[in-house]
């Protein structure tokens, strides 16, 4: 790993560029063009289309800085933000670009420009773990993110974590091996099966990466042009900004306990403009996992047992006023988010959520319409606010169902 770098605090640039500082927007971006340029590379694959990718991240950060700001104070870093801006521009250039790659293998394609190792081994590794990183990481709780960012994305040491989360560094040290292990255990339940000092491994030697200077020199010419940067872009960044803009304007409701944020659906692809789970205190780490029982329903995330009505039934009552889902143990009694995918599939809501049965079961009183189909999905990242008593997300959940005819 190289020596950490000095990096401006991100909040700090944000607060600064939208009280005016033209040279705070210029320093952030200098700072994350990597971050962000190997983020698109692992997602897309092809060089020119991870630089467009790069430059419409730009943009949305321009358009976005509040959201941004909000962000980088709740995380103590815009990393986990990018990211996830990053996804969402992704997502539209594969839509834009499918035709073009149809042909090209997933995975050995993505990254093949990207690796350098002299062990074919550990290539083959970062090749399997590369397009699945970012979503694992951003389905983590915001102290193991953010532990995991600073240390690997930013390559901080553990005394900025520390520091970061409140911590005392011996404290931060067994959250960041905690973290590490908990997104280990996130890769290998979505087929990516390897041990914690090999991922740390991985991570170390090529999450952090410079940008190549063509891109570099192209967020320099964005950030230098500000709220005008979509006039010095390319036609495909700026396209495909507007695209990601169009999807966040579609308003996708999510329905959390800090309150409606607007996000869009894109291929079966939650897009948010900002993250809803609420901000917590920093808390000394949770005590290490006892080594028997370790596969217990509480030493697990929560997981939904039953819904009413039930997940796939085609003939609700319409006169149904609540929807109730039970997890499979009690949840953090204000922790709730659903996400629509379109206005008419998502049920009116009539009062405020609440949980029953010791906080086991959640309630969401809704009025249906006969002859209707309704789609809920639970839990999707990044919009994850469902959370056990020991701060654990729980896994995410699509409920289904169509009500009968009056």
């Amino acid at each position: 790993m190289n020596a950490p770098l000095a990096i401006a605090d991100d909040a700090e640039l944000l607060r600064r560029h939208r009280r005016g500082d033209g040279a705070a927007l210029g320093q952030l971006i200098e700072q994350r063009v990597g971050v962000v340029y190997a983020a698109a590379c692992r997602r897309v694959g092809c060089r020119d289309t991870a630089a467009d990718v790069t430059q419409a991240a730009w943009l949305v950060l321009i358009r976005r800085d509040r959201a941004a700001l909000g962000a980088a104070e709740r995380d103590g870093t815009l990393v986990p933000w990018l990211l996830a801006v990053v996804r969402n521009v992704a997502a539209n250039a594969a839509k834009r670009d499918r035709h073009r790659r149809h042909h090209e293998q997933e995975g050995g394609m993505r990254q093949a420009d990207a690796v350098a190792s002299a062990d074919p081994t550990d290539v083959i590794h970062w090749q399997d773990l590369a397009g699945r990183l970012d979503d694992a990481l951003l389905s983590l709780g915001r102290a193991d993110r953010t532990a995991l960012t600073l240390r690997y994305f930013e390559n901080r040491p553990v005394a900025d974590i520390a520091h970061c989360l409140r911590l005392k560094p011996n404290a931060a040290r067994q959250r960041l091996h905690r973290a590490l292990g908990r997104l280990r255990d996130v890769l290998e339940r979505r087929g990516v099966a390897l041990s914690t000092t090999t991922l740390g491994s991985l991570l170390t030697a090529h999450v952090a990466t410079a940008a190549p200077t063509t891109v570099i020199a192209q967020a320099a010419t964005i950030a230098a042009a500000g709220s005008t940067a979509h006039t010095v872009a390319s036609t495909s960044a700026v396209a495909l900004s507007k695209g990601t803009f169009a999807m966040l304007n579609a308003k996708l409701l999510v329905v959390s306990a800090a309150g409606i944020a607007g996000v869009a659906a894109f291929t079966g692809t939650v897009i948010a403009t900002q993250d809803p789970v609420p901000a917590v205190a920093a808390v000394e780490p949770l005590p290490a996992e006892p080594n028997t029982d370790r596969y217990s329903v509480m030493n697990n995330p929560a997981v939904v047992v039953a819904t009413v009505p039930r997940a796939g039934d085609t003939a609700v009552d319409p006169t149904l006023d609540e929807i109730r889902v039970t997890f499979s143990k009690p949840m953090v009694s204000d922790s709730y988010s659903f996400a629509q995918v379109s206005d008419d599939s998502f049920p009116e809501t009539t009062g405020k959520p609440r949980y029953i049965a010791q906080d086991q079961t959640f309630v969401l009183p809704v009025k249906l319409e006969p002859n209707t189909s309704y789609v809920l999905r639970l839990n999707y990242p990044p919009f994850n606010a469902f959370t056990d008593e020991t701060k654990i997300k729980a896994e995410p959940y699509l409920l289904i169902f169509e009500t009968a005819g009056e």
